[in-house]
């Protein structure tokens, strides 16, 4: 994938940190890029922009002094990297001399937990309308 400037046009960069943007921008996810487009069958475009978000991700983590949240597809990017632990704990360490730890927000559990409560009542699921519903996504 080609690389390109992430930032807007309209952005005034003198605001932007550029010896950090630039470790950022050289920060090969190659491998990244593959796993979502063969395992996770992402398109190009999808991949890209994602990969983009994710670059964008990591500058703000640096910059806004406050843990931050990813979304979406860029928390999924966020997942592939840490999988990778020995490359991603060798960036973490290049791009900001410390470990980038990736804590699940607690809705994020709460709703990961209603999955698979869903998932158990489908699996299980009895004649008695009590015991199931239509949609096996929700959980009463």
């Amino acid at each position: 994938m080609k690389k390109t400037n992430i930032f807007s046009p309209t952005l005034d960069t003198k605001f932007v940190n550029p010896e950090l943007w630039g470790k950022i921008e050289q920060l090969d996810l190659t491998l990244i890029s593959d796993r979502m487009l063969i395992k996770h069958e992402w398109t190009e475009e999808r991949t890209s922009n994602a990969i983009k978000g994710y670059r964008q991700y990591l500058y703000l983590t640096q910059v806004f002094g406050k843990p931050i949240s990813p979304t979406g597809d860029i928390d999924e990017i966020w997942h592939e990297h840490v999988l990778h632990t020995n490359k991603y704990a060798i960036d973490c360490q290049k791009l900001f001399n410390r470990f980038l730890h990736h804590f699940p927000t607690p809705s994020k559990w709460k709703q990961e937990q209603q999955l698979k409560q869903a998932a158990m009542a489908g699996s299980f699921c009895c004649d008695n309308a009590d015991c199931c519903n239509d949609d096996p996504r929700t959980v009463t």
